[in-house]
């Protein structure tokens, strides 16, 4: 064992990523401001909640929605109807994230899977998800 000094850093922060979408999260929505088109884009992601929350961004296969992959979790037989592409876990109130991901044209979710600081329930419960299509 040997002691440590903790300092304070002297090298500058790095510049934010250029984002050119914006997903503010907060007690149980997701806001979305900028278009999702196909492609890659990097995601601003706030959490302006009162809670702790995160992202999970799903590509859904056709015809399917958040509420059928939430089934399929429950239940899981047969296919999954969607497939995570990443997202941002566990972020503070107040916290700022970035991700990117490429997004071909198709249906989508948002989804927050933590559990709620009143009854433990998951977000979702509470109506933290949004589907949206990326054309």
């Amino acid at each position: 064992i040997h002691p440590q000094q903790v300092v304070a850093s002297t090298t500058p922060t790095a510049p934010a990523p250029t984002a050119d979408v914006t997903v503010t999260l907060a007690d149980y929505s997701f806001t979305v401001a900028g278009k999702l088109t196909p492609g890659k884009h990097t995601i601003k992601i706030v959490n302006n909640g009162k809670q702790d929350h995160e992202i999970e961004i799903v590509r859904l296969n056709p015809g399917k929605t958040s509420k059928d992959l939430l089934a399929w979790m429950g239940k899981p037989e047969g296919p999954p109807p969607g497939n995570a592409l990443g997202g941002v876990a566990g972020m503070v109130k107040g916290s700022t994230a970035y991700v990117t991901v490429d997004m071909p044209a198709g249906d989508y979710g948002f989804i927050c899977f933590l559990s709620d600081v009143k009854d433990q329930q998951p977000h979702f419960a509470h109506g933290m998800m949004k589907d949206f299509k990326v054309q």
